[in-house]
């Protein structure tokens, strides 16, 4: 029988330099697979890389060669490295309120809108009612009122004026006005009418037929003045709401410059908003008799924001 022959010391161990290696301990060092696993690995990420729907990996092999192990911290490493996946959120569509608009903002844009427009409303319904409660908006709504009364007298001062002409006082009464035979500033009485000749009764008679008709003539524009006068009014408090309403919306818009879909919205609220001013400018307790509201309280629910999907704690897919 032949001895076997015993092994050199070198022949025990395969030497290695260390300046080969670009680290300091292997924990510097990813986990590059499963040894000898290399075609499985290229499948990996061949299948990773795949960017289409219906697409799916399924790692097989015997338990306990580390399948979860290498293929859970792959797939981390890769997901990190890709950017994060949008928003997605619903907002109010002015026009046609059945049909909300679908808006995708940049990561995380999305809780921040939310909470824009909570403060928005807040400060909508703090700053409105007061922007109408000052002096100066007082002031020229008393204006644009007397310039409807100013109209309406001078209207009636030139009627009166040229009654007085001809012999006939316009007298206002009650139920409105009258017109009455004038002799020396005094109206004359019934008596003293009658004791007039025919032909005198017959002016008078036509000429108050006449000033009747032009004082009728006053009476129908009044609605014309008061209409003008309304939307002056409104034009005031649009005026006044724009003011208001305005620059604390250009606030928001300004972070939002890069989303033309949410700038977009931003002015639709604008908008809406001074549409709706009573609904921000009157702030009293809804009056309620045994429980049930009189009256509905207004509803902002519109200027919120459904936030469908949030990735402002994600990173990566």
């Amino acid at each position: 029988m032949t001895t076997p022959k015993g092994l050199a010391p070198e022949s025990l161990y395969t030497p290695c330099d260390p300046a080969q290696f670009r680290f300091e301990t292997t924990a510097e060092l990813h986990g590059g697979g499963i040894i000898g696993q290399e075609r499985a690995m290229d499948a990996l990420q061949f299948g990773v890389g795949i960017r289409r729907e219906g697409y799916n990996l399924f790692v097989l092999g015997p338990p306990g060669i580390g399948k979860y192990s290498v293929t859970r911290p792959y797939l981390e490493r890769a997901a990190g490295m890709a950017p994060t996946p949008p928003d997605w959120c619903y907002l109010h569509n002015f026009e046609q309120p059945d049909r909300p608009r679908a808006v995708r903002l940049p990561a995380g844009r999305g809780q921040a809108l939310r909470k824009d427009m909570e403060r928005l409303v807040d400060d909508l319904r703090n700053t409105i009612p007061v922007s109408f409660e000052t002096e100066e908006y007082h002031t020229r709504v008393r204006e644009i009122e007397e310039a409807l009364k100013d109209q309406r007298e001078q209207a009636l001062a030139g009627l009166s004026a040229e009654t007085e002409s001809r012999g006939i006082a316009l007298i206002r009464t009650p139920g409105g006005f009258a017109f009455a035979p004038v002799r020396e500033g005094e109206v004359l009485k019934p008596d003293d009418y009658e004791r007039l000749p025919d032909e005198e009764k017959q002016r008078i008679e036509a000429a108050v037929e006449e000033l009747q008709g032009k004082l009728a003539n006053i009476l129908r524009q009044t609605p014309k003045w008061q209409r003008e006068s309304r939307d002056r009014i409104k034009a005031l408090d649009r005026e006044v709401a724009l003011f208001a309403v305005g620059h604390l919306i250009e606030e928001i818009k300004k972070q939002y410059q890069d989303i033309e879909a949410v700038t977009t919205y931003l002015d639709a609220v604008q908008n809406d908003v001074i549409e709706h001013l009573q609904e921000f400018r009157g702030q009293e307790e809804t009056p309620n008799i045994l429980g049930i509201a009189l009256t509905e309280k207004p509803s902002f629910r519109r200027y919120q924001v459904n936030l469908l999907i949030d990735h402002g704690h994600s990173h990566g897919v």
